[in-house]
């Protein structure tokens, strides 16, 4: 069963995305790409992850990125009555790196990329799925990474972080469509792009979940799914990800 904060979290998120999507430069990423546009909504997802799509050099995208989350934020209090940014900065610098939406003590992150530029395939176009439109009574399209990226990055992230949320979205993966080999070439890009070592990410220690499990995902699935599935879906991927 979804808690009502995560559910108000996520209208706030849909409200947003529009206004994201008229800057050209972003595509949706993680695990709000993969659940409310490819997946129908098994879980809920509150932060905006964003790709940078262009590839030019770092200073170059640093203040292109800076410009766009200034637009961003000026259209969002523009266009939701009610809500405050505050903007986030990278350290000893006025490089804005993130943007927090707050409306009646709801947040929102929205986090872009500022390590990886460009994408291995097209981004798409996408509607938000019949689940979402149907809870929250509104109908939008948002410019999203390619599956074979999206799932590579959250490869990449599942064996990294080990967070629960990242460990569901690749179980419902590996349970249905399973690696094809345009994730596992995007995968391959991600894993040398990735700012650790590679035999870091691809021999990872598990982590223990189970505090995190219960406070920061158990609210967030429309179903429930035992913990022990999720280790079991980690330890897969981990055998998955060393043999391919």
């Amino acid at each position: 069963m979804i808690d009502t904060i995560f559910l108000k979290q996520a209208e706030l998120l849909l409200r947003v995305l529009p206004l994201i999507e008229k800057e050209d430069v972003f595509a949706l990423k993680g695990g709000t790409a993969i659940n409310f546009f490819y997946q129908n909504m098994p879980r809920i997802s509150v932060d905006i992850d964003l790709a940078y799509i262009p590839i030019n050099d770092r200073d170059t995208a640093l203040k292109d990125i800076h410009s766009r989350l200034l637009h961003i934020s000026e259209e969002i209090k523009r266009k939701i009555p009610g809500t405050g940014i505050i903007n986030k900065k990278m350290h000893n610098t006025g490089q804005l790196n993130g943007l927090i939406v707050d409306r009646g003590g709801i947040t929102v992150k929205i986090e872009p990329n500022l390590v990886l530029r460009g994408t291995v395939y097209p981004p798409e176009i996408r509607s938000i799925c019949n689940k979402a439109q149907d809870i929250f009574e509104m109908t939008l399209k948002s410019r999203v990474l390619s599956a074979p990226d999206l799932y590579a990055g959250k490869i990449c992230a599942a064996l990294d972080r080990q967070h629960p949320r990242d460990l569901f979205d690749i179980y419902l993966l590996l349970k249905s469509d399973g690696l094809d080999s345009e994730t596992r070439k995007a995968f391959i890009v991600y894993l040398i792009s990735h700012p650790r070592p590679m035999f870091e990410i691809l021999n990872p220690q598990e982590k223990d979940i189970t505090e995190i499990y219960e406070k920061e995902f158990r609210g967030m699935i429309a179903e429930e799914i035992p913990i022990e599935t999720l280790r079991k879906s980690r330890s897969n991927l981990i055998k998955n990800s060393e043999k391919n």
